[in-house]
């Protein structure tokens, strides 16, 4: 997921300084009067938050200068500046975010990434390695990330397979709901892209089972594919495509009791994973009516999604797209992908969050996929 963020951050990269700014500009910093930041800085605390203000701290010498870097900054070198207290090695600055907002950061001090060492709060999102993060008070973590002691559990299976559209051992992940094996009922079927990291990281098998358990949703089986190259695979790849609907489908087909019909179908992933989603269904309506794109990178080959859409009749097929509200380049590439599928018709649920390219944030939302296609 690493290449996925620096190809972004690649692009970004070309446009000039008066461009890039529309991101910044929703997150204005400003400094507070250096009485209030020496009160502050007692507590040993950072960030401290006051409504929808963040106020990052840092105490320590600083050669040249201090920025903190984010998703609200593109995770750019050219962050927003901390600055220094008169006479007193600390360092501050504030910035206003959403109430509900999730939030990712580093300190780049001396152009040198570091955590903010005053925050315990910290993660392994696959993205950039570990990162400092703070939430504010109107954030709430999805519950149904967790098991439920006393209720039933689905069941994950993983099997390898030998690929012949692409060659190479590819892991898939299988997920079968709660009585399963009590039954003989057949069940919808979703395909996910990335799928050790959505079960290991967005832990869907625990979203499932809760939302199954509630009566939320219909019972469903879950097919998690692990990509082999990733950035090869996802970008509109006619080879994965084959890979995915002339084997691996048959053999789910074949080995669990699924509705094997497009309106049983649905097929979805983040970021890159989004993309190819997306892509699949459009040209297979025959095999899927259903697709999910979360955080979906069409900025990669925006204009070949534009010309797909518009170019073919309208299909059988529902969206379900979010994007986080820090990733600013991807919501504007949504924003026109959304547009041309609302023009031709198509059915949609859009959301933008107060998150960034995160898996947390993938990870909250995907039960809002699940609902949206097959919600009771």
């Amino acid at each position: 997921m690493q290449n996925i963020y620096k190809k972004i951050l690649n692009l970004l990269s070309r446009f000039k300084g008066s461009e890039i700014p529309s991101m910044y500009s929703k997150f204005k910093p400003v400094y507070k009067p250096d009485s209030e930041i020496s009160k502050l800085a007692e507590k040993n605390i950072s960030p401290v938050i006051n409504g929808n203000e963040v106020t990052f701290i840092y105490k320590g010498k600083v050669k040249r200068h201090i920025a903190v870097i984010s998703e609200t900054t593109h995770w750019s070198n050219l962050g927003f500046y901390l600055k220094k207290l008169r006479g007193k090695d600390i360092y501050h600055i504030t910035i206003e975010l959403p109430e509900d907002a999730r939030l990712e950061y580093k300190y780049i001090i001396d152009n040198e990434w570091y955590l903010d060492p005053f925050n315990k709060n910290r993660c392994d999102n696959g993205i950039g390695g570990q990162n400092s993060y703070v939430t504010m008070p109107k954030y709430q973590r999805i519950w149904e990330i967790h098991k439920r002691k006393g209720k039933s559990y689905g069941n994950v299976q993983l099997f390898e397979m030998e690929g012949k559209a692409i060659p190479g051992i590819r892991r898939v992940y299988v997920y079968t709901p709660p009585g399963y094996n009590e039954n003989s009922d057949n069940y919808p079927v979703i395909y996910i892209q990335d799928g050790q990291e959505y079960f290991e990281r967005c832990r869907v098998d625990n979203i499932a089972d809760n939302l199954i358990q509630d009566k939320k949703i219909q019972p469903l089986i879950m097919v998690m594919i692990n990509p082999i190259d990733r950035g090869f695979e996802y970008i509109m790849n006619p080879y994965y495509t084959d890979l995915v609907i002339k084997e691996i489908i048959p053999r789910v087909d074949k080995r669990f009791r699924t509705i094997a019909t497009p309106d049983g179908r649905g097929i979805i992933g983040a970021s890159l994973g989004g993309l190819i989603s997306v892509y699949v269904a459009l040209t297979h309506p025959d095999i899927f009516s259903k697709a999910g794109s979360q955080s979906g990178a069409f900025i990669h080959v925006q204009y070949q999604m534009e010309e797909l859409i518009e170019r073919i009749p309208l299909q059988p097929v529902s969206f379900y797209l979010d994007a986080g509200r820090f990733e600013d380049s991807l919501i504007q590439s949504n924003h026109r992908i959304i547009k041309l599928l609302e023009q031709k018709g198509y059915k949609y649920f859009y959301q933008e969050v107060s998150q960034g390219h995160t898996w947390t944030s993938w990870s909250d939302h995907f039960k809002d996929a699940l609902l949206y296609f097959w919600g009771k």
